[in-house]
């Protein structure tokens, strides 16, 4: 088994096909949470920008930064934050920060996101050769 690469094809694509491939994610991204997350739409709204004005990386560089102000703001007084996408049903998990510099910052995750990390953990268990308990 070869364990130098999660995804040899991704991992060693050329710099312009991973571009392309980011570009097309993102796009496909905000198309999808425009109007639906009330914290990014709010966000595009607020400089004026609609999803297919933000379709290349170099378009990044004209919205605005995130902080992690804003970020507690959106949570404040419910289960799910402003910045969910979908439905509370939708969401099987809730991480959240400890709370070092203050309230924590919860972050909810739904089902597939779940075993998307779990893969990832996966493979570095796999790389830092841990064995897999039964």
């Amino acid at each position: 088994m070869d364990i130098t690469f999660f995804d040899r094809d991704l991992e060693t694509a050329p710099r312009e096909r991973l571009r392309t491939l980011q570009e097309e994610k993102l796009s496909e991204m905000l198309d999808l949470v425009h109007g639906k997350n009330r914290f990014v739409t709010a966000k595009l709204d607020g400089v004026g920008a609609e999803p297919a004005d933000v379709r290349t990386l170099d378009d990044l560089a004209r919205l605005p930064f995130t902080t992690k102000a804003e970020l507690m703001a959106a949570q404040d007084g419910a289960l799910v934050s402003d910045n969910c996408t979908f439905p509370e049903t939708a969401y099987t998990r809730m991480h959240q920060t400890s709370g070092t510099t203050g309230a924590p910052l919860r972050n909810s995750v739904g089902h597939l996101k779940f075993y998307q990390f779990s893969a990832y953990v996966g493979l570095i268990c796999t790389l830092s050769a841990a064995q897999r308990f039964t």
